[in-house]
């Protein structure tokens, strides 16, 4: 068992993490409503990725409707302890849909399926179990 403590963006109430993509650190707002985790286009690009390594697109719904994304398979995705590799994740450009934002992306309830996560908002922390 591990723990990692965790900070609240006093504005928005997001649970905010830190994490990396292949090395290349990101601002993640973990949201245990979301179903897929979802990478911000610029972050990726930056992390090495290009346009043409998307290995399929799929549509999101968010809280505006559905929009189309595309999936990138990351060779590393780590936060909290975890490390997937050749994780897929959505990618979806924000600037070009008037989203700003400090964050770089979501992070999904994909991301820790067969994991028992606990979160503790009294002390802001997050305690990951290494069993299951």
């Amino acid at each position: 068992m591990n723990t990692y403590s965790f900070e609240i963006n006093d504005e928005t109430n997001l649970v905010i993490v830190l994490a990396q993509i292949d090395g290349y650190e990101v601002r993640l707002a973990l949201d245990t409503g979301a179903s897929n985790t979802v990478i911000d286009l610029t972050a990726l690009m930056i992390a090495g990725y290009r346009k043409g390594d998307v290995v399929r697109e799929t549509e999101l719904e968010t809280a505006k409707g559905i929009v189309e994304a595309d999936i990138y398979e990351v060779e590393a995705l780590e936060t909290l302890g975890l490390l997937k590799s050749n994780f897929p994740v959505c990618s979806y450009d924000f600037l070009s849909n008037n989203i700003l934002t400090d964050i770089d992306g979501v992070l999904g309830i994909d991301f820790f399926m067969g994991k028992k996560v606990c979160i503790d908002f009294a002390k802001f922390e997050i305690t990951v179990h290494n069993e299951g």
